[in-house]
């Protein structure tokens, strides 16, 4: 039950008292009373409904509360006090028409004086009852009671300190003004009644600045700056020198964007840290601010962290919530309407962004330090343009660093505002050499010109590598402890490999050969992840190396929770046994499902394990070895799928815990199928078709059974959001509850495992495709699009376009033979042929075509070939309903292939399409469908 009825139907009393008392006061009196009646009537009947309505929707409530039940005798005598007062006063009205109203007036007041005694009765009971709701109200909002209303009020408070909301919060103090004032017999119910309505005022705007901060908000947004080590200030206040940097002056009066470029490990991440926490950092902004106050928030780009970690959306949700934070008194301005349920699109946060943008009157001045550019997961030149759009405001400015890069360089690189961080770093890193390892009593004992002749061999041979000081420090200490002598340890500083690859591989070398099969494991799915695991990932690679079926016979039932706690000392030493210190195990809840996410030590290990070490990785496995990562993966997001606690599938946080899951064993899945051949062709792994299906299956079953249980009709895959028509215009994706398993895997891209369910028995996949409602299954494979909570890096890693090619001609080609023309009647009878060309024209002027690298127009132009030699029709855009299209939407097939390919290429189709309706009509369009049977053929499935 929503609080604010309470209050609604507690002023609503206090109304009707306060108005009766004014009124019986007014009819006792000889003079007024013949002037009592008609509007105060009227008004007391709307008074009434009031109170009756919010009672309604209190008593029609399930969870009624106790404050209801003690106000409910209330509202039942403000009833009958109603209707006695209206009797009352009725028999003190003048009579419509009366024509001599001196002598009826004369009448009422007479009246009057005889009823005084019933009228002073009900007053009296009015004031009764004016005691009891003030005695009511102050109980209702008394802070250690556990009312409806205190706790909502809490519950504002707690998110308003956990967010840091950068206002007063005046509820507590409008709560105990009322309290005092319905304490106070002196105090007037209607000053009481307009304290309360500014305090249900107050609440609606507390509760919408903490909604939408909370829809911004996510659990990883902090969890990469926990993770970055820091700088004590002797190795980084030279940051600070004007002799050395222009970063101070930067601070204090510069604009635009400072950058900060450096090697591979060079602790750029740190100093970005140091730098936007530092106490003159913070100084010298307040002065560039003033007279405005002053915001500063950090965003860590993360590559091998979690989705929001390394994605635009990410960063935009971080600086906009940041933004708000601060300056919550736009949040109506740019953010209106939003609750904390909503699910924030790119394109809505880059509008927010720039309605932000727009506001000349803001009361705050923001520097954002973002770090790690060049770890952003997705087109360097994107991340570049929100940059500069943010920068071009005089009211924000960024600090930035990346690695080298070519686009940031050409945008960033004034020689005024940058700084490369390596060039700086000599005399910090041996200051901190020297430091770290005198601190160790066994180094501090050496003779003092050994002991500087290794810091400085070290500090020369770092060449501005913080990553590999940490790296060899480590070694030396453990040296040192171990009474290894000054010629010792002189020769392990001689030997040591002079860049992070070497040292990567060092370590890996020094791994126990009882391990080294499980570290080519581990490293090989770590290196597949799309997120960092739940240390729980790794015990179930034991598990599946002593049964291999384990994921798929597992009980669908909730994890032993207290048992995976238990065993995390257990498995963090696992790991670290195979893995040395090349893997980090983090505290803290997993984001998707879990504790102790496992992440890379840093990305460079990733990078080294991925591009330069994993068939190094391969070979430890042996020729013989079929261990195949992305398989493994997937057994593993089956089994967590299969072991989530109880919860309501209906509900979001539910569901989207298990799309999660199920969205990444697809990616999975997908990855399984681009790296099997036929038949080993290649070299590649023959693909494991019976397992593959087995386990997809599973999925399907699993997700059934969860539904089912929840008491959901439809198919669970009903229960995603579609894709939001809000910003995507004319591209409109409908279910109607009619989407299945098959339909999804389409929209995966797993073609192999769609065959293996269409084809492989013919009739029945036939009956499939002809049974499908709603979107037809060609339709999926068209416009594949679908709303994921985590970004698949199915354009990111691979250069792969958003449409699978393969898995049209798998839907047109015999023996599935799907039509091009079919009309799709949950999108007002427009025909698949018409909503892909419709698609493209969207995603292009979205300047989404250049996934995959520009392979996008490549695939939608096969893709266009093959709808055209199966019977794809010119006249299109004239079947089914366009009437909710404007004025631009397209005329003709042509103008479309001219908008998305240019002249030569859409000559070449529409010469296509010519050529096609030509041999329809001279020899039967079916012989064109000759040549397409080889989708079947190259999948290695036959018709039966």
């Amino acid at each position: 039950m929503d609080p604010v009825t309470i209050v609604g139907l507690v002023s609503g009393i206090i109304t009707f008292i306060d108005f009766g008392i004014k009124v019986a006061q007014a009819a006792t009196s000889a003079r007024q009373a013949a002037h009592v009646a008609i509007p105060e009537l009227s008004e007391l009947e709307h008074i009434l409904d009031d109170i009756q309505r919010h009672n309604n929707q209190v008593s029609n409530d399930p969870s009624v509360s106790e404050q209801w039940k003690k106000l409910r005798p209330l509202v039942l005598e403000s009833e009958e006090l109603h209707a006695e007062l209206r009797a009352v006063l009725l028999k003190l009205k003048m009579p419509e028409g009366t024509r001599f109203k001196s002598l009826e007036a004369a009448r009422i007041m007479l009246k009057a004086q005889l009823k005084k005694g019933d009228i002073d009765k009900l007053r009296a009971r009015l004031e009764s009852l004016d005691s009891r709701i003030r005695q009511n109200v102050s109980t209702m909002l008394q802070a250690d009671r556990q009312s409806g209303v205190v706790k909502e009020l809490k519950s504002l408070r707690d998110m308003h300190q956990n967010y840091n909301i950068n206002t007063e919060f005046k509820l507590d103090q409008i709560r105990q003004d009322i309290r005092t004032m319905a304490t106070n017999k002196e105090v007037e119910l209607a000053a009481l009644k307009e304290k309360l309505e500014c305090l249900d005022a107050e609440r609606k705007v507390s509760k919408q600045q903490t909604e939408v901060l909370e829809s911004l908000f996510f659990q990883d947004l902090h969890r990469r700056f926990s993770r970055i080590p820091e700088s004590d200030k002797y190795t980084s206040e030279w940051l600070f020198d004007p002799g050395k940097t222009s970063f101070r002056d930067w601070l204090e009066f510069g604009r635009g964007i400072f950058w900060i470029t450096g090697k591979a490990g060079s602790g750029k991440s740190t100093l970005m840290k140091f730098a936007s926490q530092h106490a003159f950092t913070q100084n010298a902004l307040r002065r560039w601010a003033d007279p405005a106050k002053l915001c500063t928030a950090s965003y860590y780009f993360w590559n091998q962290g979690f989705d929001l970690q390394k994605s635009r959306v990410g960063l935009l949700r971080t600086l906009i919530f940041e933004i708000l934070r601060n300056s919550p008194s736009i949040i109506p301005q740019v953010a209106k309407g939003r609750s904390k349920f909503d699910n924030w699109e790119r394109a809505e946060l880059e509008s927010t962004l720039r309605l932000i943008a727009e506001q000349d009157q803001l009361p705050m001045r923001f520097c954002f330090f973002i770090d790690g550019l060049d770890e952003y997961d997705g087109m360097e030149e994107d991340v570049v343009e929100v940059l500069t759009f943010l920068a071009a405001t005089a009211h924000i400015k960024l600090c930035v660093s990346t690695r080298p890069r070519s686009v940031f360089d050409r945008v960033f690189n004034l020689p005024a505002n940058a700084l490369v961080l390596h060039n700086y770093t000599m005399d910090a890193i041996q200051s901190h050499i020297s430091k770290t390892l005198m601190e160790n009593d066994m180094f501090d004992k050496l003779d003092p010109e050994s002991r500087e002749g290794i810091i400085k061999k070290i500090a020369q041979q770092a060449e501005g590598v913080w990553l590999w000081v940490y790296l060899v420090i480590r070694d030396i200490r453990v040296a040192v402890n171990r009474n290894e002598p000054v010629e010792k340890l002189e020769q392990i500083v001689s030997d040591l490999p002079v860049d992070l690859e070497a040292y990567f591989e060092r370590i890996i070398k020094r791994i126990r050969p009882s391990f080294r099969r499980e570290m080519a494991e581990t490293f090989l799915v770590t290196i597949e992840e799309v997120q960092p695991l739940p240390l729980f990932a790794f015990e179930l690679l034991e598990t599946e190396r002593r049964d291999p079926d384990y994921a798929k016979q597992a009980p669908v039932e909730p994890l032993d929770s207290r048992a995976i706690r238990s065993s995390r000392e257990v498995w963090a030493d696992r790991v670290q046994n195979r893995c040395g210190d090349l893997l980090d195990v983090s505290g803290g809840a997993h984001p998707t499902f879990l504790w102790h996410p496992v992440d890379f030590l840093h990305r460079t290990v990733r990078d080294f394990l991925r591009d330069s070490y994993s068939d190094e990785l391969k070979r430890e496995l042996g020729s013989a070895s079929d261990f195949n990562a992305p398989l493994s993966l997937c057994k593993v997001m089956l089994r967590l799928l299969k072991g989530l606690p109880k919860g309501r599938f209906s509900e979001e946080k539910s569901f989207n815990r298990v799309i999660r899951l199920v969205d990444e064993l697809l990616y999975y899945a997908h990855e399984v199928e681009k790296r099997s051949g036929g038949d080993d062709e290649g070299g590649n792994r023959r693909y494991p078709e019976s397992t593959m299906v087995a386990l997809l299956d599973e999925v399907d079953r699993v997700n059934s059974r969860y539904a089912r249980d929840d008491g959901v009709s439809s198919h669970w895959t009903n229960a995603r959001d579609p894709p939001s028509s809000r910003f995507l215009s004319w591209d409109e994706y409908h279910e109607r509850g009619r989407c299945d398993f098959i339909a999804l895997a389409i929209q995966a891209r797993l073609t192999r495992y769609v065959g293996a369910k269409l084809i492989s028995s013919p009739d029945e996949g036939r009956l499939l495709m002809g049974r499908k409602q709603g979107r037809p299954y060609l339709d999926y494979a068209l416009r594949p699009l679908r709303v994921t909570p985590v970004k698949m890096p199915y354009h990111t890693v691979r250069d792969e376009a958003p449409v699978d090619v393969t898995m049209v001609a798998l839907l047109l080609s015999p023996p599935l033979s799907a039509d091009p023309n079919q009309q799709v009647y949950v999108d007002d009878g427009r025909t698949v042929w018409a909503l892909f060309l419709v698609s493209c024209l969207q995603m292009t002027w979205r300047g989404e075509a250049t996934a995959g690298r520009g392979a996008a127009k490549e695939a939608w132009f096969g893709a266009c070939k093959l709808l055209i030699r199966h019977g794809a029709r010119e006249d299109c855009f004239r079947v089914g309903n366009w009437d909710n299209f404007d004025e631009n939407r397209p005329r003709s097939v042509h103008e479309v292939f001219d908008k998305l390919f240019g002249a030569e290429q859409a000559g070449v189709l529409s010469r296509m399409m010519e050529e096609e309706a030509q041999a329809r009509r001279g020899t039967g369009w079916l012989s064109s469908w000759g040549p397409f049977g080889w989708a079947a053929q190259s999948l290695g499935w036959k018709a039966a």
